[in-house]
């Protein structure tokens, strides 16, 4: 196994102009999870790149539909969660999907995460980078009514 690239987190703040958080923990075994949160879809495909040129591996692609936040009726919690907000503002009212590319760096997962509205949302496709992303990508169009641009094959 590789160890986790050390100046990724700079790597991709570079290829995202739109701007972009990622965290990230290693196991006792040195084994690292990472998510990073995209805020504008349009640094997608640049970020797909640098991922192609580090030598990472498409996994999948998932599909979510966060629930609203709701707020406890005990105001004095101080431990209740906060309300997400993600990067681009887009509010989570049941109007938002959340899609997650999954990556493996050699051995090492790296999520990355972004937010788009259920209608009108569209996401570069990243078929010309990994082949395999191809009928995920048809199944975001299908399913959930999201526009892939630049899909080599969008039936």
């Amino acid at each position: 196994m590789n160890a986790f690239p050390d100046d990724l987190a700079d790597r991709i703040a570079a290829a995202a102009p739109g701007g972009c958080a990622l965290t990230h923990a290693a196991d006792r075994h040195g084994v690292t999870t990472a998510w990073c949160e995209l805020a504008a879809a349009d640094d997608l495909l640049a970020v797909g790149a640098l991922l192609k040129a580090e030598g990472a591996r498409l996994s999948t692609i998932t599909v979510l539909q966060p629930k609203p936040f709701e707020a406890d009726d005990d105001e004095d919690d101080e431990d209740a969660p906060e309300p997400r907000v993600p990067l681009n503002g887009l509010p989570i009212d049941g109007n938002t999907y959340e899609i997650l590319y999954h990556f493996d760096l050699g051995g090492h997962t790296l999520s990355l995460d972004l937010f788009l509205p259920a209608e009108g949302g569209a996401v570069p496709s990243l078929t010309p980078l990994f082949r395999n992303a191809d009928w995920n990508e048809r199944e975001l169009m299908e399913m959930f009514s999201l526009r892939v641009t630049g899909h080599p094959d969008p039936r």
